[in-house]
């Protein structure tokens, strides 16, 4: 039977220990009721959290180190260029590289600097644009999880509730950083095995990779039932689905790897999520 305050298993008495008394079912229901409500307050302050970073505007006045942090990286210690040609080198579509950062944000200069930081910059080399293809992927994840109210998802699709709320149990920065360095991964992946391409068939890697990353994501795995039903099974709250499944990254990595035939490759610092 399910109780009809908290919509959960009914129970009978539970001992915690033999110097505490039984649990009636009313103080198991009590239990669950605040624990949903704290979870649902926790989750809604990291929703807020990421909707504030990922409608940021970049500041020059303010965020210019960065910028200079990511020439440092990508350049050496040759004297820092605002503007130059040099920012095509990275994958930029033009000399003042701030201009690309007018749909992402800022979070889309703190993903692609974190990519630059995982070794991920020599890709340019190769002729993929690392720099419009990190910022594309902060976009698309933006308009997936609804987070940016400037970029909507139009025909690709937008997270179910479950997959936004694993996002949002994991603590959604660190996740989200993570799923986006999964997907530049997968662009350049895709972009690799193409015959002499060129900036023209970037739209279409993009699409492509977004397509399969929904595609995975959507997809419920057979551990996520199986823990669901244990959760189920045991009275728990909602949030032991969420870290009994294994982290977001590398479950994409996996179903990535899958669909295309070939081996999991780790990007970055992907694999730092939130602690489960």
């Amino acid at each position: 039977t399910t109780c009809s305050r908290c919509n959960m298993p009914s129970k009978p008495p539970v001992r915690r220990s033999a110097s505490c008394n039984d649990l009636s079912p009313t103080s198991v229901c009590d239990n669950n009721l605040r624990l949903r409500k704290e979870d649902t307050a926790t989750r809604l302050a990291t929703l807020a959290t990421l909707r504030l970073s990922a409608t940021t505007v970049y500041d020059p006045a303010t965020n210019e180190p960065l910028l200079r942090d990511l020439w440092r990286l990508s350049f050496g210690k040759d004297d820092f260029l605002a503007c130059s040609p040099r920012w095509r080198l990275l994958g930029f579509q033009g000399d003042d590289p701030t201009t690309d950062f007018r749909g992402p944000g800022l979070m889309g200069l703190e993903h692609l600097l974190d990519l630059v930081k995982s070794g991920m910059a020599p890709l340019a080399t190769t002729g993929f644009p690392v720099a419009v293809a990190s910022i594309n992927a902060t976009g698309v994840l933006q308009a997936y999880f609804d987070l940016n109210p400037n970029l909507r998802a139009g025909s690709r699709r937008v997270a179910t509730p479950r997959t936004q709320q694993d996002l949002l149990s994991r603590g959604g920065l660190a996740p989200l950083q993570a799923l986006q360095a999964e997907l530049v991964l997968h662009m350049a992946r895709l972009w690799s095995t193409l015959r002499r391409p060129t900036p023209m068939d970037f739209p279409s890697v993009l699409e492509r990779a977004a397509a399969d990353l929904h595609a995975v994501l959507d997809a419920p795995s057979a551990s996520s039932h199986a823990s669901s039903a244990s959760g189920a099974a045991a009275g728990c709250d909602s949030r032991v689905d969420s870290f009994v499944r294994p982290p977001l990254a590398p479950r994409v990595r996996e179903g990535l790897a899958a669909l295309h035939g070939t081996r999991p490759e780790a990007a970055g610092g992907s694999d730092d999520e939130m602690p489960d």
